[in-house]
């Protein structure tokens, strides 16, 4: 009898212990590779650049309580565009060298990238005004690696024309501001307050650039809580803005297979990235 007594008190408390590991382990780290990048630029709110203190290339994290992918990365970033594509999400990172690629912003039924998008100092389509959802932009610079979010509102088309280093588009909304969660521009937005599938862009104020997507349905709002309580992202500052998700979110990583999503997707518009030159 005694012999039982102590075999059930160990077996509880090995489901103690597994219980606890597995609660602690709720964001999965993947993958660290070491890098040491270029010297940081100056960086203050709603802009990223690349920081000496960084000393990795990408990490990895898998939320797998609530289906979120997410990369920190230290690269150079560039854009796709092509409104006539026939290739694949993935046959597009690849042919490109990306190491690591997500959807970028909204298109119409035309496959025309809808909103203002800027490249090498050329507007390829115009500003938008009227759409709700589309009230930020993404300002890339090629040249430094930092990324900058602006309200449609606060942002001059014409200081960027014949400059060739920035990557400019427009999408929405700005779901974090300031580690805060951005709840006016969500409830406006035509599709924050609908469940989608969502992958987003963010920057903190410690000159640190991730991407994420959701492989779950999520309202803007609850992503946004979400995103606040992963690992990576707990003690810092940050802003993210949404891309667009629905049928169009997708992600890839060349050494990652296991954290790719929506590779076969046909788009006409990929962010891409690549170890620093």
């Amino acid at each position: 009898m005694k012999f039982f007594k102590y075999l059930s008190i160990l077996l509880i408390l090995i489901l103690l212990s597994v219980s606890f590991l597995y609660l602690n382990n709720e964001y999965r780290w993947v993958k660290d590779l070491a890098y040491s990048s270029q010297s940081m630029s100056s960086s203050f709110s709603y802009s990223s650049s690349s920081s000496s203190s960084i000393d990795y290339k990408y990490k990895y994290y898998y939320n797998n309580k609530q289906d979120i992918n997410l990369v920190m990365f230290n690269g150079d970033i560039d854009l796709v565009y092509n409104s006539k594509v026939a290739n694949t999400f993935e046959d597009i990172s690849k042919q490109n060298n990306f190491d690591l690629a997500i959807n970028g912003g909204y298109f119409s039924d035309t496959r025309t990238y809808a909103g203002l998008l800027i490249l090498n100092g050329v507007v390829k389509t115009k500003l938008s005004t009227s759409d709700s959802q589309l009230n930020a932009i993404v300002l890339l610079n090629r040249n430094s690696g930092e990324i900058k979010f602006f309200n449609v509102k606060d942002f001059n088309v014409s200081n960027y024309l014949s400059k060739s280093e920035y990557i400019i588009f427009q999408t929405g909304p700005i779901i974090i501001k300031n580690n805060l969660i951005n709840n006016t521009d969500i409830n406006n937005s035509v599709n924050g307050l609908g469940k989608y599938y969502r992958s987003v862009i963010g920057i903190t104020k410690s000159g640190k650039k991730f991407i994420a997507i959701s492989t779950d349905l999520y309202l803007l709002n609850d992503l946004a809580v979400q995103l606040l309580k992963m690992d990576p992202l707990k003690n810092e500052s940050i802003d993210v803005i949404n891309l667009d998700g629905g049928s169009s979110t997708a992600i890839y990583s060349f050494e990652n297979r296991d954290f790719t999503f929506g590779s076969f997707k046909v788009l006409p518009i990929v962010l891409g990235i690549k170890s620093k030159s």
